[in-house]
């Protein structure tokens, strides 16, 4: 990694912190400031792999954000009280959010695959088709139940239960199977960590999302703010191991 590099990574979380505070945005705002300036570098800096990248990134907000933000939000796990778009997804999810979802699995994995990759493969290429299958099965099971049978997805402590499942079961089996990726995708987490916990404070500093009607088995109280222990493990933690996993297991890498 060049000192460039270095010093911008370290950087742009510290402007889009300091222009939210200053500007105090709407949601939108700051989730462009966090995740779209560093994503348009990114893009500049890697023009090879952002266009797969980019389409990796579309099919999993496409299927799995409406899936897990919707069960999220239905058992109360977060809620998002304020957005500049009147429509939701199944009433629940706003616009914000799958915009977020898509950037933050672009600078993610633009970010892995720029810098922390072993293999620093220029063009990289995708089991598209078998991706593709299992997420529209996933979107597909899902959303009949959600629509017909929403009762059934009331689930205590939501927000564990998805946490521990999904973001921390997949990267689990993925890393037990092929442990030599826990390196860099630990690399990737420590840095993601320091720009999350930026966006953190100001998303519940300007309430941008809340815990207020949820279950959680514990909470974190800092000054002028408090969230539950898994928004720090899950989203903040293990969110980027999944992530990582998935595009990992959809990926064809060069013998």
């Amino acid at each position: 990694m060049k000192k460039k590099d270095v010093c911008l990574l370290a950087l742009l979380p510290v402007v889009a912190f300091v222009g939210t505070v200053l500007i105090a945005p709407p949601y939108l705002g700051a989730l462009l400031l966090f995740f779209g300036l560093p994503s348009l570098w990114l893009t500049y800096r890697s023009r090879s792999r952002a266009q797969s990248i980019a389409l990796f990134s579309l099919l999993c907000t496409l299927s799995l954000e409406p899936t897990f933000d919707s069960l999220a939000m239905w058992n109360d796990a977060w809620r998002i009280p304020q957005s500049l778009f009147a429509v939701r997804l199944f009433h629940l999810i706003p616009v914000e959010n799958v915009i977020l979802a898509f950037l933050y699995v672009y600078w993610l994995t633009m970010l892995y695959a720029t810098f922390f990759d072993a293999a620093k493969e220029n063009s990289l290429t995708f089991h598209w088709k078998q991706f593709i299958t299992i997420l529209v099965l996933i979107l597909g099971t899902y959303t009949p139940l959600f629509l017909l049978y929403p009762t059934i997805l009331l689930i205590p402590y939501a927000y564990v239960f998805i946490g521990l499942l999904v973001t921390t079961g997949v990267p689990l089996l993925f890393l037990l199977l092929k442990p030599a990726f826990f390196r860099p995708f630990l690399s990737t987490a420590l840095y993601v960590l320091y720009p999350l916990v930026l966006f953190e404070i100001v998303g519940l500093r300007y309430q941008y999302w809340s815990f207020e009607h949820g279950q959680y088995v514990f909470w974190i109280h800092l000054p002028y703010m408090s969230m539950p222990l898994e928004e720090l493990l899950f989203w903040m933690g293990t969110c980027t191991f999944f992530v990582l996993s998935i595009f990992e297991m959809a990926r064809k890498r060069a013998l």
